[in-house]
């Protein structure tokens, strides 16, 4: 099986089934993507719920998909074991 871009990755994270992109999920991620250089992660900064602020933050949200990225490209077998799918 091919494996998913980052892209795909964070889509498939989201969705209801690893297995399965979802369209709308694509779209999602694309755009979650895209935006992150022009947001405040571009500063390097966290805001959000771990800094006691009631939204999520983009910048711990993103350093998230990055670590699953990694295990999920590395070893496939160990990422689905986690995640008990």
């Amino acid at each position: 099986m091919k494996k998913y871009t980052f892209v795909e990755f964070v889509a498939a994270l989201e969705g209801e089934d690893f297995d399965v992109l979802e369209d709308s999920w694509l779209e999602w991620s694309k755009k979650f993507i895209e935006v992150l250089p022009k947001s405040h992660l571009s500063f390097g900064r966290h805001q959000g719920d771990c800094t006691r602020e009631s939204v999520v933050c983009e910048l711990c949200l993103y350093e998230y998909y990055l670590r699953e990225f990694k295990v999920y490209s590395l070893d496939e077998e160990k990422f689905r074991k986690e995640h008990l799918w």
